[in-house]
């Protein structure tokens, strides 16, 4: 994830953490997950957590925990990109490749 989309990650997740009038104690006993982790993921600071796969699991760990819809958190960006370019189409909820792209 890169820097600028990091830091708008960490103010979504603070916000709705905000809005739910939760702690970050109260998500640290939630998910397991270390304050220390929370709270660089809300201050933009990826680089501060073990790798780029906790990066992903820790970020929906916390979404699910403030209530945020994950997938849509998660992928937004990506769903952004491929309407640009007319690459997918959404049938009941789910996005669907437009069947050229996908190679047999």
């Amino acid at each position: 994830m890169n820097e600028e989309r990091n830091s708008v990650i960490g103010q979504e997740l603070q916000k709705a953490r905000l809005d739910k009038g939760l702690s970050l104690d109260d998500i640290h006993h939630t998910t397991k997950i270390q304050k220390r982790y929370l709270a660089a993921i809300e201050n933009g600071q990826f680089d501060q957590l073990p790798g780029a796969f906790y990066e992903r699991a820790f970020v929906r760990q916390y979404a699910a925990a403030v209530g945020l819809d994950v997938a849509d958190f998660m992928y937004h960006d990506l769903f952004e990109k491929l309407k640009t370019f007319g690459l997918h189409k959404i049938e009941k909820d789910k996005v669907v490749l437009k069947p050229y792209l996908l190679k047999k």
